[in-house]
Parts: C-alpha cells; structure tokens; sequence
C-alpha cells in the first residue's frame, strides 16, 4: 500500500493570501500554489480543499530517499505537532497589526516617560534631603555630578 502525505499551508503573501498543497508519496515530493484573494475563513479552504484538490497540476516530483526510510511517528507526538501548526500564533488582518505595532510604539515611549519622571522625582527627594541634612550647595553631589539647589 503505497502512502501519501499531502499539507496545506496558508499564508499572506503581499497583497494576497496563499495557500501551499505539499505532496510526498512514493514518487517523491511536489508542490503546488493556490491564490485565494482575501483572508481565508475554515469553510472556503475546506471547500477548496474538496473541490480544487483533484484538479491541482502538481510539479514534477522531486526524489526524496527522506520520504522512503520516513518511520510511523508516535500518533500522540503527530498529534501534538499538528496542535501546534494549527495554534493561532497572532493577529491576522494587516489593519490589526498595524493597530499593534501602533500600541507597542505608544507603550516604549509612555515608559521612557515614566522612567524620566521617576529619575526626575528621585533626584528632588535627594536634594530635599540634603537641603534638610544642612549641607551646602557645593557639597551635594548627584550621580557624581555637582547639583544646584536653586
């Protein structure tokens, strides 16, 4: 019984989604490439799957001797590997990460922000405790730097 494995990957490639069939059998291992448009939802690449499946052209087979010494894997271990290709990994649209790096970037600069006003705040407790102290404005030093009380 000759066995065949065949994966459908999806993809955005600019400006549109893709979807990749891989196909390893005996033969050895072919490709083919599928334009869908906008983003994909589960019920057009199942019906793609079922109806453009029989008529793809797939490429000339590559020889592949991986594929022949290829052992059964473990079915809870293939099992697991396919969890974790299915695993949404992220936001989709382009909008959306967009939006996102958008978020990331306002986040960085609100803390550099809050970490300037915290050094700012920390340095005036120190020169209000030194003032307190009774020392004199020649004597207070700040990170190694001579500090003005005025």
């Amino acid at each position: 019984m000759e066995q065949t494995r065949v994966t459908l990957t999806v993809c955005f490639a600019e400006p549109f989604w893709i979807g990749l069939y891989e196909r390893e059998n005996a033969e050895g291992y072919q490709v083919v490439k599928v334009i869908f448009g906008a983003e994909p939802n589960i019920q057009q690449i199942q019906q793609s799957v079922l109806r453009q499946f029989p008529s793809l052209i797939f490429s000339r087979p590559m020889v592949s001797d991986e594929w022949r010494c290829r052992q059964q894997k473990n079915p809870k271990r293939l099992q697991r590997a396919i969890h974790c290709q299915t695993r949404n990994t992220g936001i989709g649209t382009k909008a959306q990460q967009a939006l996102q790096a958008e978020r990331e970037a306002h986040k960085m600069e609100y803390r550099k922000m809050s970490k300037e006003a915290k050094a700012a705040k920390q340095r005036q407790r120190f020169l209000q405790k030194q003032q307190k102290n009774g020392k004199s404005a020649a004597d207070i030093e700040w990170n190694g730097r001579k500090e003005d009380l005025s």
